[in-house]
């Protein structure tokens, strides 16, 4: 939820708008897991590294969704720079690979790009596109991976509040609108909670700061299908709490 701030960047900011890498000015490092409705089958887990340069800031992630006998990794090369005092812009390429016991598996390569408009000091607006070839899954199957377009904005108020909202729209799925904020109870301490229409669910969290380390605690909730517990820790040595 961070992609469009400046003041609350963490590792994982760039998964959501590769433009803000722009704004990271240290070696950031994160790393993620869930358990989707406490079903195995459903773990997620998630990386993140940050590498800034002089000509540009860099990004690399990974995921992986699945279990054993059924999964889904992706692993993703960014970059990510300032274009002017208003515009930041960045791109990533993704390599993705499908894995079912028994069938095989099949691999595809993705680009997302996008862009980061500086209104004022204190709102933000993104936009990104995320494999605008529409690229096949392996040689011989006619699926393809989906076009997704993403618009968000963010606005920090204060110090302590930050507010963001974003509208995605995945090919040949409804709109999925996101909203969240995060705030800062002291300087330890921040709490953060936002729901997602697509899923019609919510989110609650908390992050506690133990200096460059930072330890989120998220718990995602769904009417119907239940509770999703999730577990982030992030590193930056110079890191600034939000």
């Amino acid at each position: 939820m961070s992609a469009y701030s400046i003041h609350q960047t963490d590792a994982f900011s760039f998964t959501g708008n590769q433009a803000a890498l722009a704004y990271m000015s240290h070696f950031s490092a994160g790393s993620y897991s869930e358990r989707r409705f406490l079903l195995q089958e459903l773990s997620i887990y998630q990386m993140a590294v940050t590498l800034p340069t002089a000509s540009g800031n860099f990004g690399i992630c990974g995921n992986y969704m699945g279990f054993m006998e059924q999964n889904e990794t992706k692993m993703g090369l960014a970059y990510g720079r300032k274009l002017s005092d208003w515009l930041q812009a960045g791109v990533q390429f993704n390599y993705h690979t499908f894995q079912t016991a028994g069938y095989g598996s099949a691999s595809a390569v993705s680009l997302a790009a996008a862009a980061i408009i500086s209104l004022s000091e204190q709102l933000h607006m993104g936009l990104q596109i995320n494999n605008p070839s529409k690229t096949k899954i392996g040689k011989e199957s006619a699926e393809r991976l989906p076009l997704v377009y993403t618009a968000g904005l963010g606005y920090e108020p204060s110090e302590s509040l930050f507010l963001t909202a974003a509208m995605e729209k995945i090919e040949a799925k409804p709109l999925n609108i996101k909203t969240g904020l995060q705030y800062k109870l002291n300087d330890i301490v921040a709490a953060r909670g936002g729901v997602e229409t697509a899923t019609a669910s919510f989110y609650l969290g908390l992050g506690i700061w133990l200096q460059a380390f930072r330890l989120d605690a998220v718990a995602t909730i769904h009417p119907q299908l239940g509770f999703t517990p999730g577990l982030m820790l992030t590193y930056t040595p110079t890191a600034e709490k939000p």
